[in-house]
């Protein structure tokens, strides 16, 4: 990895960058205040967990995982989001991957279930991590971790 990359775990002083990035690959979709609710960790029914990719300190890609506290057998894998000049490179790759590790630790001694929800032309990027696609449901990609 390069050296001016690092993967951190999400802190507050991130969700400025985070919202502009969402604002560009999403525009008008996304209020900012509920937005920022859900990486401050405002919403109760849930715990979650989330990480950016910094290039030279400036967030590039980020991502999480939450997990409802009805059903803790299954982590939902969501919000990876990459500024597009930096796409192909990797970055997202890099948050998936920690994702993975994250979960595993969050979920040890149990077996449980990594969920998302994808376009179709995502399918095979999230095959390279192990997901299986839904024959139900065909946005639908699963990881089971045991451990």
């Amino acid at each position: 990895m390069d050296a001016n990359v690092q993967v951190l775990e999400m802190e507050i002083r991130h969700v400025p960058q985070i919202l502009t990035i969402a604002e560009l690959n999403y525009p008008g979709k996304y209020e900012s205040k509920e937005v920022e609710a859900v990486f401050t960790g405002v919403r109760q029914m849930v715990k979650n967990k989330f990480f950016v990719v910094e290039h030279n300190k400036f967030v590039v890609s980020f991502g999480g995982w939450c997990v409802a506290q009805s059903w803790p057998d299954k982590y939902g894998l969501y919000w990876l989001n990459t500024i597009s000049t930096f796409q192909g490179k990797g970055y997202a790759s890099l948050i998936v991957e920690k994702i993975i590790e994250s979960v595993k630790q969050e979920a040890t001694g149990r077996r449980v279930v990594l969920m998302l929800s994808c376009r179709e032309q995502l399918v095979k990027y999230y095959q390279k991590f192990g997901f299986v696609q839904q024959q139900s449901n065909k946005d639908l990609m699963i990881l089971v971790i045991n451990n």
